[in-house]
């Protein structure tokens, strides 16, 4: 069989050896919504792991997100994104989420941590369990003041100016957006 057959029949078989096309895979979830009778804010941002082929570790991190604000009459949307290959802060929120504590459920006759705070922001994220009994789990741990919330309020202090409107690149190719409307936002939101 000739070189260039050999070639092209390796190209098709093993597309994440031999075409090595970059994949992005959400890890997890961030979204915070607040809402007051005369301003709202919607934030959805995606944290996903850029590779070069499932089997690989991650080539680098990207965090996709979505802010819809209103004041009165005043709407504003941006849909922007950060790179770990050119903030270090996108790495550090991307790993410091598996330091989050693990949140209970209140039983039945339980005492609750406190009541619903009125116009207070709640955060949420949600992904993948790190240990999960009986197999794959997803986790969502949701607050308004706690450890959820500190920990996005830090990593936008660090991805503040790390924040492009464009899309990165790998390869001369943008990363496959997962945030395209306002409808994907809440559809990642839920």
């Amino acid at each position: 069989m000739p070189l260039k057959s050999t070639l092209l029949i390796a190209a098709l078989l093993l597309p994440g050896v031999a075409c090595a096309e970059p994949t992005t895979e959400p890890n997890y979830i961030v979204s915070r919504e607040q809402s007051s009778p005369s301003d709202e804010e919607q934030q959805v941002a995606i944290v996903s792991a850029v590779f070069a082929d499932r089997v690989a570790k991650p080539l680098f991190w990207v965090i996709e997100r979505r802010v819809a604000t209103r004041h009165f009459a005043d709407r504003k949307e941006r849909h922007e994104w950060a790179d770990s290959r050119t903030c270090p802060a996108v790495t550090a929120a991307a790993t410091a989420v598996g330091k989050l504590p693990a949140a209970r459920l209140v039983a039945p006759g339980g005492k609750a941590s406190g009541p619903t705070p009125f116009h207070v922001a709640v955060t949420t994220v949600r992904g993948q369990a790190a240990t999960a009994p009986g197999g794959v789990s997803r986790v969502s741990l949701s607050d308004w003041n706690g450890p959820v919330t500190r920990w996005w309020a830090q990593a936008e202090k660090g991805l503040a100016k790390c924040w492009k409107a464009e899309a990165p690149q790998h390869r001369g190719e943008p990363v496959r957006t997962q945030i395209r409307s306002a409808e994907d936002a809440r559809m990642w939101s839920r």
